[in-house]
Formats: structure tokens, C-alpha cells, sequence
């Protein structure tokens, strides 16, 4: 199996309310595990059924939408993620998952700790999503992206968002012209190599203030100019 590590920005445990929707790219590798209800996605302009029992792979790639039913709504486990390298896909990957046990202790575990794990205590939160998606890799292998300049870039910026980042500089680190490089990145990923940065610091920043970081200490580990400007960010951000 190929290697890959793992960031997990926001995980959860609920009933998705009467509004949920998503019309947009998808900013963040999103992970279902759907355990009750009535609901639909869309794949390839058409919308399917969300079925009990299984787990849905949305990749950063995919323009999305989400709906659920009033009087049934979905109950499900998920997580938002950034994994390197990235899983791009056209479609939804789609995994049975309540036929196979050793795939369903790690959902259960996952539907313990996503209620109950604090940010600040995350590293059993990462080892099981690890464990679960190479058991989902043994079923079905992960389409992770083959694009290794983007590939490249995006492990760039993991190791150096901290610092000052132009798309000038990612563009020449990728030996691409600018435009080409910014169509190439977005066409990959989903997004602009500017709008993957800022959501990447923006990742890190939460972590770091999990673990007990000032905002305006976040703020320079992360590659902002203040407190202030981070706050706003993150404010931006939850809306």
C-alpha cells in the first residue's frame, strides 16, 4: 500500500440538520460513515441515496451537494481531512463497511471517540482513521492523486507554510509558468494553490491553539502577521 499521512481538520458525530447542503468544491478529503436516515448526494449531476451501512470517500475535487430528510434525518459520523498525497477521484468512493468486522470496530471506535476525543488529545483520533482507511484500502485501493508536481507543492507547503509563501515562489518551486500552474493545482485539487495554503495554516493554527498556544503565538508558528489577523481568519472561517 502506498504511504500517506494525515491532518484531520474537523470530525463530528450527529444528526445533519434540516439545511445541510454543500453546492461548492469540497475544501477538505470528507469522510462519512452513515449509521441512520434518509438522505441524498450527487454524483455526475444526478443525486443517489445515502444507504446505511456504508462509508462515503468525498474527494477535494468533486463540485458536491448533500441533502437530508426532515422527518428521517442522517445520522452519521464524519471527517474532514487533508491526507498526503491527496485522493482525487471523479465520483464518491463508496466502501461496505457493516459486512466486514474488522472495518466496523474501527467505525465504532471512530463513533466513541469522535464524541468524546478533545482536540488537545487527538493522536488515538489519527492512528484509527489511519488503521481505517489502509482496512478500506485492502477492499477497494484509495485513488490517490499521480500528479507529482502538485503533489510536490502541496508537501512544499506542509513543511513551509510558517513562512512567507507567494504563488510566485510555488510556481517556480514547480518549475511551471504562473496561470499554468494555478489551473493545473485547482484542476487537481479542487482549489486555487492560494485558497489550499491559507485553509492548510488555518488547519495547523487550530491545532496549535488546542494545544494551548496564545492566538498571537498561533499566529507566527502559522505564517501570519498577528493575533488579529488570525482571528479574523479563523472567524471567517467557522462562518
Amino acid at each position: 500500500m502506498e504511504k500517506f499521512t494525515l491532518w484531520i481538520d474537523t470530525f463530528g458525530n450527529t444528526t445533519a440538520p434540516e439545511e445541510w447542503r454543500l453546492k461548492s468544491s469540497i475544501e477538505m478529503q470528507r469522510l462519512y460513515y452513515i449509521k441512520s436516515g434518509k438522505g441524498r448526494y450527487q454524483e455526475n449531476g444526478c443525486m443517489k441515496d445515502f444507504i446505511p451501512g456504508k462509508i462515503y470517500l468525498f474527494p477535494y475535487n468533486l463540485q458536491a451537494r448533500f441533502e437530508t430528510d426532515s422527518e428521517e434525518p442522517i445520522d452519521h459520523i464524519y471527517f474532514d481531512f487533508v491526507s498526503m498525497p491527496p485522493i482525487i477521484s471523479k465520483s464518491p468512493i463508496i466502501y461496505e463497511a457493516i459486512e466486514y468486522p474488522e472495518i466496523m470496530k474501527m467505525v465504532q471506535l471512530m463513533d466513541i471517540l469522535s464524541v468524546s476525543v478533545k482536540r488537545d488529545h487527538m493522536d488515538i483520533l489519527y492512528s484509527v482513521l489511519d488503521l481505517l482507511l489502509r482496512l478500506l484500502w485492502n477492499r477497494k485501493p484509495l485513488p490517490f492523486s499521480t500528479d507529482t508536481v502538485v503533489c510536490e507543492v502541496q508537501n512544499y507547503i506542509h513543511q513551509h507554510y510558517a513562512e512567507y509563501i507567494t504563488i510566485a515562489q510555488l510556481a517556480a518551486f514547480s518549475h511551471l509558468e504562473e496561470n499554468y500552474f494555478i489551473r493545473r493545482f485547482k484542476n487537481e485539487v479542487g482549489q486555487t494553490p492560494y485558497a489550499y495554503l491559507k485553509r492548510y495554516r488555518l488547519l495547523r493554527a487550530r491545532e496549535y491553539i488546542a494545544k494551548g498556544k496564545t492566538v498571537a503565538q498561533t499566529a507566527a508558528l502559522v505564517g501570519y502577521e498577528n493575533a488579529s489577523s488570525l482571528t479574523r481568519a479563523l472567524h471567517s472561517l467557522a462562518d
